[in-house]
């Protein structure tokens, strides 16, 4: 049975927030690339630098990993403008043109 973030083409990003402070937060990454999954912790500093951490086995593709920093890195300059970190952050593309 195929996972409920499987997709044939492209990936999935989710991240849900484990612990925040004001400018630094921590989510725990799960990525899905067809039936390949990924999950580490991602920690956004207060440069708005993001980190990956702790990988279950191997890391996720390149391309998942710059989607999620584009959507922690959007999540981050909200938040030096007062919008709280977000609770969840889910997104899917399409895959990468790399063969």
């Amino acid at each position: 049975m195929a996972s409920p973030l499987s997709s044939e083409f492209g990936g999935r990003v989710e991240l849900v927030l484990q612990h925040a402070e004001d400018l630094e937060a921590r989510y725990l990454g799960c990525f899905s690339e067809g039936e390949r999954l990924f999950s580490s912790v991602v920690k956004v500093s207060v440069e708005g630098k993001v980190n990956h951490e702790q990988w279950r086995g191997e890391p996720a593709p390149t391309w998942l990993l710059d989607v999620t920093q584009s959507l922690l890195r959007t999540a981050w300059r909200q938040r030096t403008v007062g919008t709280p970190w977000p609770r969840r952050l889910t997104r899917w593309r399409k895959g990468s043109d790399e063969s």
